[in-house]
């Protein structure tokens, strides 16, 4: 049997819980939509190319209008490690922005570090080297990009809230 070490590690965010929900009933729903680039822009301090709407869907023709939008952010922090940000929006927004809507939001996030495996040298060389330098130094590094990672995802939900009218809540 050979010895394996896994060479990608993966954190979802906010663990233990699967993902942050935020539901909102009120006057102008969408107006969240409108606020999240520039949420991403300030939090994570990422540019319009890192940032991507895989799925917008608005139907104009029912009223209220329901909408679904899925947005990510996606980020490297360093060679090993990488950063995900998704943010679900489903709601229906009526045509006059001052009537009553509805909306949820799910925000989901992880950190996933690769370590090379991919020739063989890099096989053999992985648990000589790279394993205890991940031990050794790099774990603290990447626990730290973990309780960055956090707390930022926190502060963006914060912000949805404010958007919304919607008191904080104090995190369990």
């Amino acid at each position: 049997m050979a010895f394996l070490l896994p060479n990608v590690m993966r954190d979802e965010i906010p663990a233990p819980r699967e993902f942050i929900q935020i539901e909102y009933k009120g006057t102008n729903p969408i107006a969240v939509y409108h606020a999240l680039n520039n949420l991403f822009r300030i939090i994570w301090e990422v540019k319009g190319t890192q940032m991507n709407e895989p799925d917008f869907r608005w139907d104009i023709t029912t009223d209220p209008r329901p909408f679904f939008i899925q947005v990510f952010i996606e980020k490297g922090m360093d060679k090993f490690t990488r950063y995900r940000v998704d943010v679900k929006l489903q709601g229906s927004q009526p045509t006059d922005p001052t009537k009553t809507g509805v909306l949820r939001i799910e925000l989901h996030g992880w950190i996933e570090t690769r370590f090379p495996t991919g020739n063989p040298l890099n096989k053999f060389l992985y648990p000589l080297f790279y394993w205890p330098y991940h031990v050794g130094y790099y774990n603290a590094r990447r626990r730290r990009y973990i309780e960055w990672h956090r707390r930022r995802i926190e502060r963006l939900a914060d912000e949805l809230r404010g958007i919304l009218n919607i008191p904080s809540k104090p995190t369990p």
